[in-house]
């Protein structure tokens, strides 16, 4: 059995009731529209996970809005082989007992109004053994793509693997999945799953990591396009869905650029940022992808690279002594409309967990985690975190509010979603002690953190 509902916390008395403001005065300030939520889940929730240099990054807490306005919370319980699925009510409470899914990682989650959903995630290769030679020399796991419907799987099928769907296509790949720092979204007729893909052992890219991208329809078949391939030790991921080939954008090591890359499908690669990078490591990191107004806004936290060596493939120079806020726009076909503009100039302060999303049509909501106190190696920077920022933006960059510290830092990886009258959400884990000055306590890869059974979820009101 592949999931199970878990009654012991789908009592909704049990949750924070949010006040949700339907007042028609809208607040002056950004802080006033923010409303925070309680679910208490009744398990522990794993809510961290080690980055580079083992910096204290966010594990994966997902939150889904559906066309018609439901809501569904994921997380992955700390013992690491279950994800939890909340359903939420117009309240944001939970809205019945949660589905336990057995299954590892959270790369992925789409509501749908049918009240059925889909998880991107990894789970035992029902194929080939595959030995991933490069880490403990373990089996590896391969990503899935999981469509539920009340209690039943509608589809379950394996997107790595020699029994992946994506076979008959590529049938020399004998890849796996490490991880599932990716992406999963839905236009309405097919999915398109972004993820990260590892060479184990047969394959053709034994022993290097990669990405992948598959295009799945609704009934779990693998659909023409996509690729098994492309950037080298992917640095993150952003994917937007399309009528037809979906827009992605990559930040990598070396291939096929060092830094920010344009990897649409039909599309020729473009680098449209460089980056300081080492062999499995970019200092550049997302950031967030929105298209608004027929344009392509992208943001991402970077450290540039100095101008002379702006055009090497791969820099191994920063000019920057602490991340900042760098903005671009792309027009309809890619075009540059906008080249690379920095929103913030601070050595002093580091600029982490940057997020944008449309806020109406015409602004940008900017929200960023503040570190002072710095402590910069050649890679990374340690420092004391100080709060998280928000502002409204236009389309040409200016800062259109103050800047207003927010109690609700969004999830380091997840973007934060519009609902279908404008608001903006995004859920996390409240974490007191919620800092970057050391390197994140670990047994084996698994952080060693103070236990926490309770998730928050923001919602902030739009006013035109």
């Amino acid at each position: 059995m592949d999931w199970e509902l878990d009654a012991a916390v789908s009592n909704p008395s049990r949750d924070a009731e949010a006040d949700i403001d339907t007042s028609p005065v809208c607040p002056s300030s950004l802080e006033q529209r923010l409303t925070v939520s309680t679910i208490g889940t009744g398990v522990d929730i794993r809510y961290k996970r080690l980055g580079y240099d083992n910096y204290p990054l966010d594990e994966n807490i997902l939150f889904s809005v559906s066309p018609g306005g439901g809501m569904l919370l994921a997380f992955r319980e700390n013992n690491g082989n279950r994800i939890r699925v909340t359903r939420l009510n117009a309240q944001l409470t939970r809205d019945g007992p949660d589905l336990v899914v057995y299954a590892i990682d959270l790369g992925g989650l789409v509501a749908h109004d049918d009240r059925s959903f889909t998880l991107l995630t990894r789970r035992d290769d029902p194929g080939e053994p595959l030995r991933d030679t490069t880490t403990t020399d373990a089996i590896g796991k391969a990503a899935f793509l999981i469509h539920i419907l009340g209690t039943k799987e509608l589809f379950s099928v394996p997107l790595t693997g020699t029994s992946s769907i994506t076979r008959a296509s590529d049938p020399m790949a004998r890849d796996c999945a490490p991880s599932l720092n990716g992406r999963l979204v839905w236009n309405g007729s097919k999915y398109g799953a972004y993820f990260a893909v590892h060479g184990c052992e047969g394959d053709p890219h034994e022993p290097y990591y990669g990405d992948k991208l598959v295009y799945v329809d609704g009934n779990g078949n693998s659909l023409k396009g996509g690729w098994s391939w492309n950037c080298s030790i992917s640095q993150g991921m952003r994917l937007l869905p399309e009528r037809d080939k979906f827009t992605s954008f990559c930040m990598s090591d070396g291939a096929p650029y060092a830094g920010l890359n344009l990897v649409t499908e039909g599309v020729e690669p473009r680098q449209l940022a460089p980056e300081r990078v080492a062999a499995g490591y970019a200092a550049g990191r997302f950031g967030s992808v929105v298209r608004l107004n027929g344009r392509y806004v992208v943001a991402w936290s970077s450290r540039g690279v100095p101008d002379e060596v702006a055009s090497a493939r791969r820099p191994d120079q920063a000019s920057k002594p602490a991340p900042d806020v760098a903005l671009l726009q792309l027009d309809s076909d890619y075009n540059t409309v906008m080249a690379r503009t920095w929103l913030t100039e601070t050595p002093n302060v580091a600029e982490t967990n940057l997020h944008i999303a449309p806020y109406g049509p015409r602004q940008l909501l900017v929200v960023w985690d503040n570190v002072e106190a710095l402590r910069c190696t050649e890679w990374t920077c340690w420092g004391t975190y100080t709060g998280t920022s928000a502002r409204l933006m236009d389309l040409n960059g200016n800062f259109l509010t103050p800047d207003v510290r927010i109690d609700a830092p969004p999830n380091s990886e997840q973007d934060i979603v519009v609902f279908p009258n404008g608001d903006l959400g995004w859920a996390f884990v409240r974490d007191e002690a919620r800092d970057f000055a050391e390197p994140l306590p670990n047994n084996r890869g698994i952080p060693t953190v103070p236990p926490k059974q309770q998730l928050s979820i923001a919602r902030l009101r739009y006013c035109e």
